[in-house]
């Protein structure tokens, strides 16, 4: 995995030499720092000295920048078997492609869902931060729809690993 340069992998990029295996190391660290970024607002950050049980609501978004990570570890390793690991092809394509229709599928699906759970824990809990129990539900959800998107994804691109091999035979 090149860090600082890149005139050895557009070289690769250009001469197509660049496997799966080598890519998916790519799609990974940005996936999991993407995923983990997603965990911590910056609200949190820059309200931390004003709140009374910072290290507990610090820690609660740690915890889940840690569980998006592992999700995204997990869920990329996933769709990496199921696009035939080392002998797969075109994975960051089928990736994006793909996963752009099973995510709007997920928001369609999930949308109801989390705006439900609002609508539903402001009325029980009321509208405090103090009360995370509403916000935890929520979380519960999105990292839900998480595993649901990997292993639609997975799905879908085992499905096109499957039409390659049968139409080379």
């Amino acid at each position: 995995m090149y860090f600082v340069k890149y005139q050895p992998l557009k070289r690769k990029l250009k001469e197509r030499t660049l496997t799966d295996r080598e890519a998916v190391v790519y799609l990974l660290v940005y996936s999991v720092l993407l995923m983990m970024s997603a965990g911590i607002p910056l609200e949190t950050l820059e309200t931390m000295d004003e709140c009374n049980d910072c290290g507990l609501m610090a820690w609660d978004y740690v915890a889940i920048a840690l569980v998006n990570a592992a999700i995204a570890f997990a869920g990329i390793y996933y769709i990496y078997v199921a696009n035939g690991g080392n002998s797969g092809f075109d994975l960051i394509q089928k990736y994006f492609v793909l996963g752009w229709v099973v995510g709007i599928r997920c928001l369609i699906v999930f949308l109801p869902f989390w705006v439900a759970t609002l609508v539903v824990s402001a009325e029980v809990f009321g509208n405090e931060w103090e009360d995370r129990t509403q916000y935890r539900i929520n979380y519960f959800l999105i990292f839900l729809a998480y595993v649901v998107y990997f292993q639609r994804l997975g799905r879908h691109i085992r499905d096109t690993r499957n039409t390659a091999i049968e139409s080379v035979r």
